[in-house]
């Protein structure tokens, strides 16, 4: 990171267009990799990437969240929801719904 390199090998090998994807990351190196690779991007930061820009990301969570642990958008629009579901990914971007069902 944050070469693409290894999201680009990815879509290859899974015949996948980016558009069709999104990226989960955690720091600013993930999401200049991911964009790079032109994913769609989700960031959860922590205490260490706090200060980070995370400006492109899609949303920025403070965490996936758990059931006793709700996740706080810091940016970004996914609703009200407590934590990430496929459900909800698949909502708020649905050709993710799409992936799935694809014969090989």
């Amino acid at each position: 990171k944050p070469s693409p390199d290894l999201y680009l090998l990815a879509l290859s090998r899974l015949q996948l267009s980016a558009t069709d994807c999104l990226a989960i990351e955690d720091s600013a190196m993930g999401l200049q990799s991911a964009t790079a690779a032109g994913l769609a991007t989700l960031i959860t930061h922590n205490v260490d990437t706090e200060s980070d820009d995370f400006a492109t990301a899609v949303a920025v969570l403070d965490s996936l969240g758990e059931p006793r642990q709700p996740m706080r958008v810091l940016r970004g629009a996914l609703g009200t929801a407590d934590c990430i579901s496929v459900a909800l990914l698949q909502n708020r971007w649905p050709i993710l719904g799409k992936m799935g069902s694809a014969s090989p």
